[in-house]
C-alpha cells in the first residue's frame, strides 16, 4: 500500500510521505489521529515518524514489517 520501494517494509521516509498527505493530528498515546487541522511543520513529522517506530518496531531494525504493523493493528483496535 505506501511500501513505494516494494521492499516488504515501511521506514521513515515512507512513513513521513503517508503523514505528510493526510490530515493527522497527535493523540494521547503519541500515534497519529485523523482530524481537521494539518501538522504542518516537518518537525512535528519527524517526531511522529519517530513514535510510530518506537512503539511499532519492535524487532528495532529502523523499519516496520507487515507482521509488526498487523500486531501493532491488532493491539491498537482492541478496546
Amino acid at each position: 500500500m505506501h511500501d513505494h520501494n516494494k521492499d516488504g517494509h515501511l521506514d521513515g521516509h515512507e512513513l513521513l510521505t503517508v503523514y505528510a498527505s493526510q490530515e493527522l493530528k497527535v493523540g494521547p498515546d503519541g500515534r497519529p489521529v485523523h482530524a481537521n487541522s494539518h501538522i504542518t511543520r516537518i518537525g512535528e513529522l519527524r517526531k511522529l515518524v519517530d513514535t510510530v517506530l518506537d512503539m511499532d518496531d519492535t524487532d528495532n531494525d529502523g523499519m516496520i514489517s507487515w507482521e509488526e504493523y498487523y500486531s501493532s493493528q491488532k493491539y491498537h483496535h482492541q478496546l
